[in-house]
C-alpha cells in the first residue's frame, strides 16, 4: 500500500458539542477514542471559505473514486451491478445540522475522531493524547490543560485522506 502525504486542515473557531478530549471514550472500543462534535455558522465568511477548501478535495475524491470505479474488476463491477450500485458515492466531510422537527438551524457540522492507543512496529500499545495548543501556537501541558466540555469554543486540527471502499463503492 502506497503511502500518501495527508494534507492538515485547521477549523475557523466552532463550538464543541459531545466532547470526549479530555479522556477517550471507551464505551464501543476497548482502547478508547478521541471525539468531539463542532458546530460552525453557516453565514461567517470564514466559514464559507473553509468550505470550499473541503468541496475542493471532496471534488479530488470524487474524481479518485470514478477512477477506482472504472478501473475495477468485472467480479467486483458485477457485485455492485446486483447491488444496484451505478456509481461511485462519496460522502461529505460535514453536514448540516437540523433540529427535532427536521428543521436546518444554519449551522454546519463536523465529526472528528482518532483511536486513543495503536500497536507500534514492534507489537507494543502506545497510549496517545490529544494535543492542546493555546492562542499563541504553544503546547498545553498535561497538568495545565483545560476540561473541555460541550459549548467550549476552539478550533481543530485534522488531516484527510481519501479512501475508497470497494465493497459498496463508497468514498471517504
Amino acid at each position: 500500500m502506497a503511502k500518501t502525504k495527508a494534507e492538515i486542515f485547521r477549523t475557523p473557531k466552532g463550538v464543541f458539542k459531545y466532547c470526549h478530549l479530555n479522556k477517550p471514550d471507551t464505551k464501543f472500543k476497548e482502547d478508547g477514542e478521541y471525539s468531539v462534535t463542532v458546530l460552525f455558522d453557516k453565514d461567517n465568511p470564514v466559514v464559507k471559505k473553509f468550505l470550499k477548501q473541503l468541496d475542493a478535495k471532496v471534488e479530488e475524491a470524487e474524481a479518485t473514486a470514478q477512477e477506482q470505479f472504472d478501473d475495477a474488476t468485472g467480479k467486483q463491477k458485477a457485485s455492485w451491478k446486483k447491488k444496484g450500485i451505478t456509481e461511485p458515492t462519496v460522502h461529505l466531510p460535514y453536514e448540516d445540522e437540523v433540529d427535532e422537527d427536521g428543521e436546518p438551524t444554519g449551522n454546519i457540522v463536523m465529526r472528528f475522531k482518532t483511536r486513543a492507543a495503536f500497536k507500534d512496529r514492534d507489537g507494543n500499545t502506545v497510549k496517545k493524547v490529544v494535543p492542546f495548543i493555546d492562542g499563541m501556537g504553544e503546547m498545553i501541558p498535561a497538568k495545565k490543560r483545560p476540561l473541555v466540555y460541550a459549548g467550549t469554543t476552539g478550533r481543530v486540527a485534522f488531516t484527510i485522506r481519501i479512501n475508497f471502499i470497494p465493497k459498496d463503492a463508497e468514498c471517504f
